[in-house]
């Protein structure tokens, strides 16, 4: 199923709080870029969020600068232009902007909280703070990447999504997923919009072996996976007109619209209201 981008507003507005791990927000500029939306493979339901792509038919040269933000999920971007096809990771962990061409078409792949680490191995680890070329890494399936890329030269558009998908999907097979119980519990936490705390000592687990294990597989502690599910969550709030900046603050769980705002701006670099001023003007 596709959605374009208007359509994936739409169905924010529609979901449920305790659909919240399924939120995505794209930007509404990046319509002018030909954005949609696939659900992936249910096989791949535990490892990736969305694949995206753009399709633009048009001469006119135009260029889109937008935002992604950070929610412990990580970033796989194919930036194809002809016959030359780039391949960048970034693990988000702070607000990036990106500058996107309509003369380039591009295949993303927005992954889960530690799929990414268990997918591609450690070796990423130095790609934390930046945004890192795959190509120039020797990493997990490194080879089989090449032979991807290989294809997506001389596939048409509809069949190379399809080709990113089977790749990931031989990806995972060989893949042991060893954060899947941690990524479990996140999920868990993250819907009911909880600090993982609580779902930990309902669990019986001790707060160390909470915290020692998400650090490892998420690269985050379980208080700042928290406040990245009530950024996400707020951010989510915030493109809904009629809802108060007070009742968002409370709904997300914190203390009063001054902390709300300050956290907010924290990590999004907007105060709330100047994101939700942004926000609608673009839909």
């Amino acid at each position: 199923m596709t959605l374009s981008c208007k359509i994936v507003y739409n169905l924010l507005i529609n979901t449920e709080q305790n659909e919240l791990n399924l939120i995505i927000i794209p930007a509404a500029s990046f319509s002018l870029i030909g954005l949609k939306m696939a659900t992936p493979n249910t096989m791949l339901n535990d490892w990736v969020e969305t694949i995206w792509s753009t399709d633009v038919s048009q001469d006119t040269f135009t260029e889109v600068n937008e935002k992604i933000y950070p929610d412990a999920g990580s970033s796989l971007i194919f930036e194809i232009d002809g016959d030359n096809i780039q391949v960048w990771f970034s693990f988000n962990t702070s607000v990036t902007s990106y500058n996107w061409h309509t003369s380039k078409r591009y295949i993303g792949v927005r992954f889960r909280p530690g799929s990414a680490l268990s997918l591609f191995s450690s070796q990423l680890n130095h790609a934390w703070r930046e945004t890192v070329n795959l190509l120039n890494i020797n990493f997990a399936h490194s080879s089989s990447l090449l032979r991807l890329l290989e294809q997506l030269i001389v596939l048409e558009k509809h069949q190379q999504i399809h080709a990113v998908e089977d790749w990931l999907l031989a990806c995972v097979t060989l893949d042991q997923h060893k954060a899947k119980k941690w990524n479990d519990l996140l999920t868990k936490a993250s819907e009911r919009l909880i600090s993982p705390y609580q779902i930990a000592v309902q669990s019986g687990l001790t707060r160390r072996t909470l915290e020692r294990n998400f650090k490892k597989y998420f690269g985050y502690s379980p208080h700042q996976l928290h406040g990245l599910a009530q950024i996400k969550y707020a951010r989510w709030q915030l493109i809904k007109p009629d809802s108060r900046l007070s009742n968002v603050a409370l709904n997300c769980g914190f203390f009063d619209q001054s902390h709300f705002n300050h956290v907010f701006k924290q990590h999004t670099q907007e105060t709330p209201l100047e994101y939700r001023q942004r926000k609608l003007s673009q839909i």
